[in-house]
């Protein structure tokens, strides 16, 4: 081994282990998520699924950084069994939609903002999630009859 490849060597494997790290330590916060959704809340198994799945889009996303859903929005998620196409843009099929409020934060920003998310589900699985922010806006205006 020539002396660049020692030093490309020690630079690499530390980063390469701190992002395995990184990974593990954000799996196992899913999985203790979707333990206490499970356990302590008791709820369906594809709702728990949906959260975790939920917070890791927001997390992946460009626009927010954390997705906050309330035990007591979890706990009233609606579930709708018919069939679907989730989304018009990018068609997926699913068999069953579940819908939850949450709270999401804005990329470098300490603004919160309401929104409702969707998950699709089809065989068990997440396969479709959505963060809808137009919900917010919507509830601050009140209608009457």
């Amino acid at each position: 081994m020539t002396a660049k490849h020692v030093v490309a060597t020690l630079v690499l494997v530390p980063l390469l282990l701190a992002a395995a790290a990184s990974s593990t330590a954000a799996e196992q916060n899913s999985q203790a998520y979707r333990h206490y959704l499970l356990k302590t809340l008791k709820v369906q198994p594809d709702v728990a699924e949906c959260a975790v799945a939920l917070n890791k889009a927001a997390a992946r996303s460009k626009r927010y950084d954390r997705l906050v859903n309330m035990d007591r929005s979890i706990l009233r998620a609606q579930i709708s069994t018919d069939d679907y196409i989730f989304s018009a843009g990018r068609p997926v099929a699913i068999t069953k939609r579940i819908t939850m409020r949450g709270k999401v934060r804005l990329r470098g920003s300490w603004e919160w903002r309401t929104v409702r998310t969707y998950c699709g589900v089809r065989k068990g699985r997440v396969v479709a999630t959505s963060i809808d922010p137009r919900f917010g806006e919507r509830s601050a205006v009140s209608g009457g009859v």
